[in-house]
């Protein structure tokens, strides 16, 4: 290929623009949906006898929270629209060492997890 040009591209950050956009209600409305989506793939592996709190469930702090799957959204501190799905059971750590089964929902609603920095 004598004679071809190669051209490097460039990027131009604009910390406004990206500001601006992650304010927008539909971000906060499209986490929520994810988050809600990846909350029914957990769902529906998750065990039938553990799907209620109760008094007795052991580890768990009764208190505003009611229900076991919990979808929250919000801003981070720097203001980026996110959503976090609340498993509120002691069972969910075992569930996600044992099986992946949590990973696995994150995976298959077509999302990635953050790698470790």
């Amino acid at each position: 290929m004598a004679g071809a040009k190669f051209y490097r591209p460039t990027f131009h950050w604009n910390e406004d623009a990206f500001d601006k956009l992650l304010a927008q209600p539909e971000v906060a409305a499209q986490a929520q949906d994810a988050a809600e989506e990846v909350s029914e793939l957990v769902q529906a592996a998750w065990p039938a006898d553990k799907r209620e709190l109760t008094p007795d469930t052991a580890g768990f702090t009764h208190g505003s929270q009611t229900e076991v799957f919990n979808v929250e959204v919000g801003e981070n501190r720097v203001g980026r629209q996110r959503a976090v799905l609340l498993i509120n059971h002691p069972y969910a750590v075992a569930f996600e060492a044992r099986l992946g089964a949590i990973t696995n929902a994150i995976h298959a609603a077509g999302l990635q997890l953050n790698p470790p920095e």
